[in-house]
């Protein structure tokens, strides 16, 4: 189970990357992400581009 102030990672190269799977990754606190989304691309039906 994932806390609420936490978020599950994968990598997009998910036989080669380092991500929540890696028990010395684990999951990631809300208060490190920095980014904001710019366009959703999948699924496709939910194409999204915000502003």
């Amino acid at each position: 189970m994932v806390p609420n102030d936490e978020i599950f990672v994968l990598g997009d190269n998910r036989s080669n990357s380092r991500d929540s799977r890696d028990s010395s990754i684990g999951t990631i606190k809300k208060s490190y992400i920095i980014g904001e989304v710019a366009i959703r691309i999948l699924p496709i039906r939910k194409v999204t581009i915000f502003d």
